[in-house]
This record gives C-alpha cells, sequence and structure tokens, in this order.
C-alpha cells in the first residue's frame, strides 16, 4: 500500500508541475529561470577566469608572453562580463513584465487524471515482489506474482521457523532467482549455525564459490564429502578442482571413489579421465623434478591438448618467466589465454613479442588483429590482419573486417579533421605545413601521443590550451589526426 501512496504522489506532483506547460488553459507556476544565453555566458567567464588563473603556474612562459595572454584574456573576460549584465538586466526587465496567468478554469486535466489513477489502483490487483536483490519491483506478470509469493511464503517460514529445511528452501528459491549473493549468505548461514550441518548446504556454498575461489570450494566440497562420502556429484567435482589446481593424486583419488559408488554409472567418462592422469602424471613429475624448458613446456602442452588451460597457462607463464621470455609456442598460449578471458591489453603485449621475434603466425596474427580493433587501434589492426592475409591459407572473414575497420577509421579522421580545421588549421596550416604555429607534417614530435596530448591540453608557448574547451573524447580524436595523419603526412596535400 505504501508503494501505491508513492506512486500516487509521484504523479499528482509530475502532473502538477507539467501540465500547465502541456495545456494552455492550465498555469505554469514554475517560471523557467534557465536562461541558455546566460549560461553561456557564465561558462565562457568562468573558463576565462580560470585561463587567466593558470598563467600564473605557466613557468615555461617568459614574463612577457604572460603579460600578453593575461591584458588578451582580461580584455575578454571584460567583454563578456559586460554582456552578462546586459543578459541580466535584460530579462530582470521582460520578467517584472510579465504577469503570471492564473486560469479561472478549474484545472479538468489534473482532476481526470487523478480520478483514472485512483480507479486504476482500486481496480488493479497488483501485487508488489519482496525485496529481491537492491529493489522492490511491483508487477503484473503472473510468473513474477507466482515467484514473489513462493518467496514471501519461504521468509515467513523461514522467520517463524529457522530451521536448516526451511533455510534451505529459501536460499534454493533464491539461487534459481540467480540472486546468488542472498542464496550465499543464507548457506553461509545455515553452515555457522547449529550442528550437524547438512552436507546439501556444504555442497550448494562450494558450488556458488566456484565462481571466485577454487581452492575455497575445494575445501567447502571437501566438508560435504565428509558428511555424504557419496554423493557423485560432490566426488566428480573435486576431481576437476584438484586435476585443474594441479593436484593430480587427489583428483585420481576423487574419480576412482565415483567409480566404486556410482555401479558403472558414468564409467567411460570418467575412465577417460583417469587416461589422461595416466599420461600427465609422469610428465608433471618430470618436471616439478627438473623444472627445465623442455619438461616444463611437454607438460604445459600435455594439460593443454587435454583442456586444463588454468593449469597449462600457469606452466606457460612459468616458463616465459624463470626459463625463455622468448619462447614462441608459450607466448602464443599464454596470449591465448588471456585474450580468451577478455584481458586484451596484456595478450597485445605477448603478441607483440612474438611478432618481434618473427615466430607469430596466421593464427597469432589473427588474434592480435582482433586486440587491436577491440581496443580502438584500428590503423595497427588493419596493418596486423594484412600482414594475415600474405600468410594465410585462406583469407575467412578478414577482408570485411579490414574494410569496416577501414570505415571506422575514416569516420575517426573525418571528425579529427573537423577538430584540426576549427582548432588548429589557423596556425598549424591545413595539411600541417605550418604557418604562424609549428610544422606538423612529417615531423618526429608530432607522432609521440604524450607529447600532442599535453600541448593540446596546456598549450606552449602563444598557443592556448583546449582543456576548458574541448572535453576528453575530442580531445583524443584531435590527438589521434594530428599523430596518425598530420604528422605522418598523409593527409591531402595542396
Amino acid at each position: 500500500m505504501t508503494e501505491i501512496l508513492l506512486v500516487l504522489f509521484t504523479v499528482i506532483l509530475t502532473a502538477y508541475v507539467a501540465l500547465p506547460m502541456i495545456f494552455s488553459n492550465q498555469s505554469d507556476p514554475l517560471p523557467d529561470l534557465h536562461d541558455p544565453v546566460l549560461q553561456d555566458l557564465e561558462e565562457e567567464r568562468d573558463a576565462l577566469f580560470q585561463a587567466i588563473l593558470e598563467l600564473e603556474s605557466r613557468e615555461d612562459l617568459p614574463k612577457s608572453q604572460r603579460d600578453a595572454l593575461r591584458a588578451r584574456y582580461e580584455a575578454k573576460a571584460t567583454l563578456v562580463l559586460r554582456a552578462l549584465d546586459t543578459r541580466e538586466h535584460d530579462l530582470d526587465g521582460s520578467q517584472t513584465s510579465r504577469q503570471i496567468a492564473v486560469s479561472s478554469r478549474p484545472p479538468v486535466v489534473l482532476i481526470s487524471l487523478l480520478v483514472f489513477v485512483v480507479a486504476s489502483a482500486a481496480s488493479l490487483s497488483s501485487f508488489v515482489l519482496p525485496r529481491v536483490g537492491n529493489s522492490s519491483i511491483t508487477t503484473f506478470f503472473d510468473k513474477d506474482l507466482e515467484a514473489s509469493r513462493t518467496i514471501k511464503q519461504l521468509q515467513r517460514a523461514a522467520t517463524k521457523k529457522p530451521n536448516n529445511e526451511n533455510l534451505l528452501a529459501l536460499a534454493d528459491a533464491y539461487w534459481q532467482l540467480g540472486e546468488v549473493v542472498e542464496a550465499g549468505e543464507i548457506y553461509q548461514r545455515i553452515v555457522n549455525g547449529s550442528l550437524p550441518v547438512p552436507a546439501i548446504a556444504y555442497r550448494r556454498l562450494g558450488f556458488l564459490t566456484l565462481q571466485t575461489n577454487l581452492e575455497g570450494a575445494t575445501d567447502l566440497l571437501e566438508l560435504s564429502r565428509a558428511v555424504e562420502p557419496t554423493d557423485l556429484k560432490t566426488l566428480f567435482t573435486l576431481g576437476e578442482l584438484y586435476y585443474s589446481l594441479g593436484r593430480l593424486t587427489k583428483a585420481r583419488q576423487a574419480w576412482q571413489e565415483f567409480l566404486i559408488q556410482s555401479g558403472g554409472e558414468d564409467e567411460s567418462d570418467i575412465s577417460a579421465r583417469l587416461e589422461t592422469l595416466s599420461e600427465i602424471e609422469p610428465l608433471y613429475a618430470t618436471a616439478l623434478k627438473n623444472p627445465s624448458e623442455r619438461n616444463r613446456l611437454a607438460l604445459a602442452e600435455a594439460l593443454w591438448n587435454h583442456d586444463n588451460e588454468l593449469l597449462a597457462t600457469e606452466t606457460y607463464f612459468q616458463i616465459l618467466a624463470e626459463s625463455n621470455p622468448d619462447q614462441p609456442l608459450a607466448l602464443k598460449r599464454a596470449s591465448q589465454s588471456l585474450f580468451l578471458s577478455g584481458r586484451l591489453q596484456e595478450a597485445v603485449v605477448l603478441l607483440e613479442r612474438l611478432t618481434t621475434i618473427g615466430e607469430a603466425d596466421a593464427e597469432s596474427l589473427l588474434m592480435l588483429g582482433h586486440c587491436y580493433f577491440n581496443l580502438q587501434n584500428l590503423a595497427k589492426a588493419i596493418e596486423t590482419w594484412e600482414s594475415y592475409l600474405i600468410i594465410a591459407i585462406e583469407s575467412g572473414p578478414v577482408p570485411d573486417l579490414i574494410a569496416r575497420a577501414e570505415m571506422l577509421l575514416e569516420a575517426s579522421s573525418f571528425s579529427g579533421q573537423q577538430l584540426y580545421e576549427s582548432h588548429c588549421a589557423t596556425c598549424h596550416g591545413s595539411f600541417g605545413q605550418g604557418g604562424s604555429g609549428t610544422t606538423l607534417a612529417n615531423n618526429p614530435n608530432a607522432e609521440r601521443k604524450a607529447n600532442v596530448r599535453d600541448i593540446i591540453r596546456f598549450g606552449r608557448n602563444l598557443m592556448p590550451g583546449f582543456d576548458l574547451k574541448l572535453s576528453d573524447s575530442d580531445i583524443e580524436t584531435l590527438v589521434d589526426y594530428v599523430v596518425n595523419r598530420v604528422a605522418k603526412g598523409v593527409t591531402t596535400t595542396p
């Protein structure tokens, strides 16, 4: 009921403010105090004052230049202040001369809307879901209504009698709704509660913990196993966890126990896993005894080929860190793992190293191009994919990817060209050929992004800074255009 009253109050307030501006026979009790011209003048005034203050800290400028810039800024500020005074005077005059019309007619539209809202609230059987996550939800859908009723019933039961059965039912309901935080909190409450703790509570909490903490999940599933040693899901999952963590002996024990308890169920699947262990265990023992590059690489490849990417990637990184930082296969596999996990910037570092030593194959170049593309480095993506086409047996979708990247780069360059023409061309020339400002075309200093970005933002010598005039995205677009087009002399020349 409280939610309905709040919604009703919000509608009334909205109608009170908005309806007078929609219907001519209603009055507007709120005059518009936001004059756009006045706001523009105030922003320009603030920007000029900020520029004058920043001049005091510009030790890289001679005093004569600072004085000249200050005089120019102060002169412009005077004009802006005068325009501000004039605008404020005009607004005050128009406001005092304008009378707010108050209609003598009753607010028919407002009254009709309120009657409609009240009638709807009385006739519709709305239902408010209990708190799920961080909000309450009002809904009329049957599925949501049923879920909310179930949650409410389980909440009441758990509050009235907080035993393991009621708490488990409530936690399972939250889990089915995708509210894993709430589910985890209740499972943890059961685990921390009175003994004996049911195995299913350990197991459920262990499965939830799998997403973030393999070691923690293993400990919880071992507790579940201690209470219920014959549960097949627990035994199977423990084997998988121990295998991923490199505890091969414990993985074998868990899977062998699974075979004993299952009575032949899923025997082929577990038998295949045990055969994999038989192949990997001697390689693991050899690498542990003699951690040479060769032994570790053999272990890592066996793990990779048998879908243990977690332990394989860890072994590849050990090779790169302790044996050979330029090992081609380790660089390729580790970068693949980083790429698949979304860590693109780290993958680029390894793939670029692979390219530098001349060991990048077609698959690596394709992946590096994807990394560049997703990181918005379109020029490098195009260059890398073109290198891929030279050595690849089949072009696949790469020509289409190159065309798309070129289209996006062209659009970005056009936007950069517009910014350059508006803010830079007067001094540096439309093609970077120079003028009163520095020549940018074929200038190595203009190819350094950090240098160009700082100069555009803060200015240098007689050049003003644009930090207060351009947004961060516009500055980055302009920097890219100067570095990738103007500095390299690839703009249209006269």
